[in-house]
């Protein structure tokens, strides 16, 4: 004991001396047992990574592993496969970085000749050099030609460096996911971080923007509440802008009437509540409800996210159509409901005719019912909220109205009331072109809405329309067989990263995943724009990727979308990061 003291604590050579004061310790002994710990994956790894993969969500894994255990991570969680053909760069100088990067690239240029996918394995070692200033665009560029990507024994610092590099470099939004505090940086680099509650602490869960109990439940956190929250927000934001316009541009109009005269067609009261009472709760239900597919749909069919990445649901063109719908709307209500009154024969019971305060009254209903039916012809998934919100906000709204106009200006002494609006209601509601107004009007302005849907789904459906309707169509629909010839085209795939993770196959939850660009198109049926016909449309012909791109374990089978046109997808969109599977 005193040898292995003195060794413990020399200046000079101390690892040599350990070594040797070791070796005369460790001799003559008896075994007397020896214990182990299972390490392996968690339960669902290798089927949520196959599913993320044919929704066509790129991933990388950047683990603290030997390159030997991650290259055996990769092939049990169907990162690698058989064949793939393996390009390793593992490097100890500037110079060898260079000459091998050059080297990777005439490599896949050759492989991409035969057909065949290759996958990229880099060292901790070689990514020191990898990721300087002059080398690092050439290692993205290759990286990304690589179906597959694993970064062994890297650090915490070179895991956030290779996740900024693809961050800032590439247009894509990436998703870190790590368990342990060594994944810390990386999670704070992406753009959405996700934390592993595991037995590795709870400092990933503390830095991250969302916590998971387990690497499968990634699966719904993305392609189920990520798509729910996509088509939510996207619609809240577009319908904000829809009825201020329908409103505030009916109030221009008026102006162009008046002179600019200051003179307002809206009472004040009802511009105050117009966005706060009248037309906020079936918004807020919608966007707290509203879903477009079952969870188990969105599921089963995996491709259903890659309509998130065309952003189809926010796009510049979509958000020109509903602002455009708004101030078509708003000429609609203005005109429509101004000429309504143009004979000025209209009196009611007690004699009293229509002056511009009872006009914009009639406006106003007008305008509450159209943006509440706008919505209710958006919404895919109907509650009895849904209906509850849209149909009581309109019921507030005559509520108001009714009370509102039956204070005299001197009953509320802090709150002024023009004499105009008492008893006007009442009075306006005796005029049968009032809710005659309000009947066409809306006709005229939404029978445009009607129409463009139908023929969007009928000649440029989503992918969720025909999956709903192929669901309605029930087990005639699949049990069918398609009549015209269907090939599918395999993907054109610039890169698939995965990485694995230190306690990759361990049931401790550790996971690291990166994800990167996508570059893919969809199949198509030759010669046709229309959504085909869902008797002839069977489920079975859904798409599946080639083989060399994903495997699905055992006792998982995702389901395949029906195919419809074909529409190319934009530059690549989502990344996620990863290391402990």
């Amino acid at each position: 004991m005193a040898k292995f003291t003195e060794a413990s604590v020399a200046l000079v050579e101390r690892e040599e001396k350990l070594m040797a004061v070791a070796e005369f310790i460790e001799k003559d002994l008896t075994l007397i047992g020896a214990t182990a710990i299972e390490d392996k994956l968690q339960v669902g790894v290798g089927e949520t990574i196959s599913h993320l993969a044919l929704a066509n969500i790129k991933l990388w894994v950047l683990t603290g592993d030997k390159k030997e255990t991650a290259i055996n991570i990769g092939f049990a969680c169907a990162v690698l496969t058989q064949q793939m053909f393996i390009l390793e760069i593992d490097i100890q100088t500037h110079e060898e970085a260079s000459s091998q990067l050059r080297a990777a690239r005439n490599g896949l240029d050759q492989t991409k000749i035969s057909g065949k996918p290759v996958a990229l394995v880099v060292t901790g070692a070689a990514l020191s050099f990898l990721l300087e200033p002059d080398l690092i665009m050439d290692f993205l560029a290759v990286s990304c030609e690589c179906v597959s990507v694993i970064c062994c024994r890297v650090s915490p610092l070179q895991k956030r460096l290779v996740t900024k590099m693809v961050k800032d470099n590439k247009k894509v939004i990436t998703l870190s996911i790590g368990d342990g505090a060594n994944d810390v940086p990386m999670i704070q680099a992406a753009h959405i971080g996700v934390g592993i509650r595991g037995l590795e602490g709870q400092q990933a869960a503390a830095a991250s923007d969302y916590a998971i109990a387990q690497f499968r439940y990634l699966e719904q956190l993305i392609l189920v509440h990520g798509q729910w929250n996509y088509r939510r927000v996207s619609m809240l934001i577009l319908y904000f802008f829809y009825k201020c316009l329908s409103f505030s541009f009916c109030m221009w109009l008026f102006c162009l009437s008046n002179g600019f005269s200051g003179q307002k067609i809206f009472d004040d009261a009802y511009q105050t509540l117009y966005n706060v009472f009248f037309t906020s709760t079936p918004i807020m239900a919608y966007g707290i409800l509203e879903r477009n597919l079952d969870a188990h749909l969105l599921l089963r069919y995996p491709r259903l996210y890659i309509e998130g990445q065309r952003n189809r649901s926010f796009s510049w063109l979509r958000f020109t159509v509903f602002a455009g719908s708004g101030i078509v709307t708003a000429i609609i209500m203005y005109f429509m409901t101004m000429s309504s009154y143009f004979s000025g024969t209209h009196t009611s019971p007690a004699g009293y005719g229509v002056d511009i305060f009872g006009i914009g009254t009639n406006m106003n209903t007008n305008i509450i019912v159209c943006v509440t039916l706008l919505l209710a012809i958006e919404t895919r998934s109907f509650t009895w909220m849904h209906i509850f919100f849209s149909v009581g906000s309109v019921l507030l709204w005559f509520i108001f109205i009714i009370i509102y106009c039956s204070f005299t200006p001197q009953s509320m002494s802090s709150f002024y009331t023009y004499s105009y609006y008492y008893y006007l209601f009442p009075e306006m509601g005796a005029y049968p072109v009032f809710w005659l107004s309000l009947g066409v009007t809306n006709v005229v302005a939404l029978m445009p809405v009607f129409i463009i849907k139908w023929w969007l789904l009928q000649y440029d459906p989503e992918l969720c329309d025909v999956v709903r309707a192929s669901e309605k169509a029930g087990p005639a629909s699949t049990a069918s067989t398609s009549t015209q010839p269907f090939t599918s085209p395999p993907l054109s795939v610039a890169a698939v990263q995965i990485a694995a993770t230190p306690a990759q196959m361990s049931q401790r939850p550790t996971t690291e995943m990166k994800v990167v660009d996508h570059v893919a198109e969809l199949p198509s049926i030759p010669g046709s724009t229309e959504l085909p016909s869902i008797p002839n449309t069977p489920i079975e012909k859904l798409y599946s990727p080639p083989p060399s791109l994903v495997r699905v374990p055992s006792g998982s089978s995702p389901g395949k979308l029906p195919p419809i046109n074909n529409r190319p997808l934009p530059s690549p969109i989502f990344r996620a990061e990863g290391d402990g599977l």
